[in-house]
């Protein structure tokens, strides 16, 4: 009897401890200030591995619960993830510990087959709700349910649409991408019938304002329930993110600078959030941050496989050949010209272009090796004539400079041909005057035009090569530079004017037309108001425009301004100089 009591004595407060215990777990988790999620996040790494290592010891150092996400544009770009077609950098987010990424537009670049392959090696999921197949099926899984201690998280992924553009259109075949803000709503709607607590949207959409309104990460602001937007796309770099009502967007740049940070806190019902951006150091930089070992050996596996291709020398520059994406998207640099210039040298073509999308790093000067030009061009493109018309090769350069002064990928790097617009003018009539090889552009006549296969299917726009004729294919972008390297071209420290523009502000210019050449009825020159001219002078090899100025008796800040250089130091050979009337050549 004694002991059935002592039993039952026992068991009561048995019972009382437990009830307890699950209170007192229940108010910890009520608690004010207490962390109940940390969020560590990379976007837009083009097949950089640097932040990867840092990341995951950062996941590894932190208490509670954790996530690491990615907002994709990760699996293409350098030379391991290229060559391996992305699988070296899913192997390296593997072991770093990637909780989910959503595919950017560059994750789509080795086609969405090989895309579906790996997210099969993928120890984590690929989620975009808004890609779809041709019979209305999502491409990949469109979210994710993530339970917790005392947290159920839901992660949806989302996929620019301008994928379909800025990728290889064929990439892409059969696929169509549904508005974001819709099926991020509808998304939004079936996580919180799954019970989720925070709902976190990856979103590869980016602010860019090029993109449509509806298209950026902040039409998804306004959707109920969304707790965090991790942004990309755009490159932007968020220091603290920004905050509309209840929700928090988040983005680190790109290249794998930063790490982003969010750490959700309870505060009663609601969850307070803050966000910063940890800046990954480089290989000659002091910093507290440790590295994951493991991470470190599995890059340092790939880099080993690829290291006596990427040392080679293939040639050589004076000069720092600007590359930078903020340059190349909005005027022509030295080094947009010698990727021009060789891929004509290659083709043989009358005129060739490029974009400023497809140029990805610049190349110290010295030595360049092929890793050098790997790196800055990383999208294994091969080049492509197609014969285009005059009037045709006009929609190209018009459509090269339709975003400007918006620094666009497709902005138009060229060779052999020029021409000079105005910005002021509406977009698709902003050319005034055009050349090739010196003549005026003639509508009617047949050029063959040389460009990316990228471009000659569509690529960032350029619909109009589509209609080129009589295409043939050649050897790769990068295989192309590092040819023409090898001929040791003349390698110049600035842009030549190539591309020119005429400012709203300044007197318009007579077209630059070489004195023996008169455009035909059929050329495209647009015409402007002249000013009052004397004479022209031809630039010769050597030329400095403080010089030509002090032999006719002005200054070099006049001849900037009468002949609208956005650059004085920046004038090359043939490059025809208005001088002022009156203007003689002096004795000196």
């Amino acid at each position: 009897m004694l002991k059935h009591k002592l039993r039952k004595v026992s068991a009561i407060l048995l019972t009382v401890f437990l009830l307890a215990s699950v209170w007192s777990a229940g108010a910890f988790a009520a608690s004010a200030d207490e962390v109940v999620l940390t969020v560590f996040h990379t976007n837009d790494q083009h097949g950089r591995m640097g932040a990867a290592p840092y990341v995951s010891q950062l996941a590894k150092d932190t208490a509670g619960n954790v996530l690491i996400l990615d907002v994709g544009d990760a699996l293409h770009g350098q030379i391991a993830t290229n060559l391996s077609k992305g699988l070296a950098m899913v192997e390296v987010m593997n072991i770093a510990g990637y909780a989910a990424m959503a595919p950017g537009n560059h994750d789509f670049n080795f086609g969405f087959e090989r895309l579906l392959e790996l997210s099969k090696t993928m120890q984590f999921p690929l989620l975009s709700a808004n890609v779809k197949r041709a019979n209305g099926e999502t491409l990949l899984q469109p979210y994710e349910v993530i339970k917790m201690d005392n947290l159920t998280v839901g992660i949806l992924g989302l996929s620019t649409p301008e994928t379909l553009t800025k990728t290889d259109p064929r990439n892409v075949t059969g696929l169509t991408f549904a508005s974001p803000s819709a099926i991020a709503a509808e998304t939004v709607a079936a996580l919180q019938n799954e019970g989720c607590d925070l709902i976190i949207a990856l979103a590869h959409l980016g602010t860019d304002n090029a993109t449509s309104p509806d298209e950026r990460s902040t039409a998804l602001a306004t959707i109920p329930g969304v707790d965090l937007i991790i942004d990309g796309h755009s490159h932007t770099r968020l220091e603290s993110g920004n905050v509309a009502g209840d929700v928090l967007t988040v983005q680190t740049g790109a290249y794998g600078e930063n790490i982003g940070m969010v750490t959700f806190t309870k505060i009663g019902d609601a969850f307070e959030k803050t966000a910063k951006l940890i800046p990954v150091p480089g290989p000659e930089d002091e910093s507290d941050l440790v590295a994951d070992q493991a991470v470190l050996d599995i890059i340092a596996e790939w880099e080993a496989q690829n290291e006596s291709l990427v040392s080679h020398v293939v040639g050589e520059s004076a000069y720092f050949l600007q590359g930078e994406r903020s340059a190349v998207r909005i005027a022509e640099t030295n080094l947009s010209n010698l990727i021009a210039d060789s891929m004509r040298f290659a083709t043989g073509a009358d005129v060739a272009f490029l974009t400023g999308g497809n140029i990805r790093a610049s190349i110290e000067a010295g030595d360049i090796t092929m890793g050098d030009v790997l790196t800055t061009l990383p999208f294994s493109n091969l080049l492509m004539t197609v014969e285009l018309s005059g009037a045709d090769l006009l929609k190209v350069m018009e459509h090269g400079v339709s975003l400007y002064p918006e620094p666009a990928a497709s902005y138009i790097q060229v060779s052999g041909m020029s021409f000079r617009f105005d910005p002021a003018a509406p977009a698709g009539s902003r050319v005034v005057s055009a050349f090739v090889g010196g003549e005026a552009l003639d509508s009617a006549k047949v050029y063959t035009v040389a460009s990316s296969e990228f471009l000659v299917a569509g690529g960032d726009g350029y619909t109009m090569m589509t209609e080129g004729k009589n295409t043939m294919y050649f050897q790769g972008d990068a295989e192309a530079l590092a040819d023409f390297l090898a001929t040791k071209p003349t390698i110049l420290e600035e842009a030549e004017g190539r591309v020119s523009v005429i400012e709203s502000d300044a007197a318009t210019l007579p077209a630059e037309t070489p004195a023996a050449a008169a455009p035909t009825p059929e050329a495209i020159v647009r015409p402007v108001p002249p000013i009052a001219v004397d004479a022209v002078y031809v630039v010769k090899s050597g030329d400095v425009l403080w010089r030509i100025a002090q032999s006719y008796g002005t200054t070099w800040q006049e001849l900037q301004r009468i002949n609208n250089l956005a650059n004085p130091h920046l004038i090359y050979p043939g490059q025809m100089i208005i001088l002022p009337s009156g203007a003689a050549q002096s004795a000196a």
